[in-house]
């Protein structure tokens, strides 16, 4: 039977208690303050802007100034629908030159407007399919680029999963290290109402597909778990081809923009919310919850006149805004004293078949891209399967995949 706890023996618990309680309150205040109270060199603001052809119509320089004006309300911005043809991009992402002398690039005489706003660097991916690239612009002084822009492995056009390939990049702004995919959904012809529902179909396809994307990237981007998906999405969120992404991923990945039509960014014949930024709220603690798309920034987008819209875009830029001076939280940064939020992954309980056999005997396998070693039956392995030793897969750098981790515990009962 338990004694009864006297006045002095409470007031004690108390004393000892009540700090450590008032401590982790403060660290939660302190993570979850709003745009308002973060002093705006500890913010990140970031966008994703379909703009309208960019670089395939020549666009006069009065346009290019507002398009920059912009832009420059902004830290980073994913570019959607550039499709300047013109301009020669090396592998890691820089123009090296134009296709053919004497040619006019739009793209490049836009950076020449926008450095007149600010010192912004860029990274272009490589041709994702249906003449159309990817766009990474960000203040230059602020960002490292950890991984240049590199497309995800799929067969473009009609044989593959994707009409443009999604494209996945990673930068590092303060404390703050992030994953960008970057993605562009077909949208098709709608002439017929066969073409309609083809198009539909075609949609769904690569929406559904999009829940695989993301676990692939985040499976392949070792610790990094801050990973955003944005793009033009041509279908609201709430359509049931985002199941998959949004309610059977874990942990669950969450839309930014949720409506029934109630916000758009698509300025169509019937605007609807095309555009969207979508991430796994449980990692990306460094997110103001209160930071959406504001009504101020469409006053100043439309300069005034509603007219103004279709000349420069048919789409609005979604946003959000980060905190960039947490301690980093999946354990990538060595020397900022951080903890690690993130689930841990005990490689050792997980990594061996059973305890009588040795790395040397122990098969394991490795895909076309990534450093992680998988067991069989992996759903990692669906694309390229490549058996190899654990020892030697160990001692080329690879590390285990988090999804087998996750299952060796669940099955075998490691903690």
């Amino acid at each position: 039977m338990l004694r009864k706890l006297n006045f002095r023996t409470i007031f004690c618990l108390l004393v000892l208690v009540l700090p450590l309680t008032l401590s982790d309150v403060g660290v939660w205040a302190e993570e979850h303050k709003t745009v308002a109270e973060v002093p705006r060199e500890h913010q990140l603001r970031f966008a994703v802007w379909n703009i309208k052809r960019f670089g395939r119509d020549i666009r006069d320089p009065k346009n290019l100034e507002y398009v920059a004006k912009i832009i420059a309300e902004y830290d980073f911005v994913t570019i959607i629908e550039l499709m300047d043809s013109k301009i020669e991009v090396s592998k890691v992402g820089k123009i090296i030159g134009l296709k053919e002398e004497g040619e006019k690039s739009d793209f490049m005489e836009f950076l020449e407007v926008l450095s007149e706003k600010g010192n912004y660097d860029y990274r272009i991916s490589q041709h994702a399919g249906y003449g159309e690239w990817y766009g990474f612009l960000f203040k230059q002084n602020k960002f490292e680029v950890v991984k240049p822009p590199e497309l995800y492995p799929d067969a473009t056009g009609k044989k593959g999963t994707f009409t443009r390939d999604p494209c996945w990049a990673t930068f590092r702004v303060g404390n703050f290290d992030f994953t960008v995919i970057a993605v562009h959904i077909y949208f098709g012809e709608h002439d017929t109402l066969e073409e309609s529902k083809e198009s539909y179909r075609r949609r769904r396809k690569e929406i559904k597909a999009l829940a695989k994307v993301y676990e692939d990237i985040q499976e392949w981007n070792g610790q990094e778990d801050d990973v955003l998906l944005v793009g033009d999405f041509n279908m609201d969120s709430v359509d049931m081809s985002f199941c998959d992404l949004l309610n059977n991923f874990d942990p669950k990945v969450d839309a930014l923009f949720r409506s029934e039509w109630g916000d758009v960014s698509n300025l169509g014949r019937i605007p609807k919310l095309y555009d969207n930024i979508f991430f796994q709220s449980r990692h990306l603690s460094e997110y103001l919850s209160d930071s959406r798309e504001v009504d101020e920034f469409h006053e100043t987008y439309f300069m005034g006149k509603k007219s103004n819209a279709n000349w420069i875009s048919d789409h609005l830029p979604v946003m959000a805004v980060f905190r960039t001076d947490l301690r980093d939280d999946d354990g990538n940064a060595e020397d900022n004293g951080a903890g690690s939020n993130s689930e841990s992954i005990d490689d050792s309980s997980a990594s061996t078949e059973s305890d009588s056999q040795s790395e040397t005997d122990v098969i394991v396998y490795v895909t076309n891209h990534g450093k992680k070693y998988h067991k069989d039956g992996c759903s990692s392995l669906q694309e390229s399967k490549n058996p190899i030793l654990l020892a030697e897969a160990k001692q080329d750098g690879y590390t285990l995949c988090k999804r087998c981790a996750r299952r060796s515990r669940g099955t075998d009962g490691h903690q």
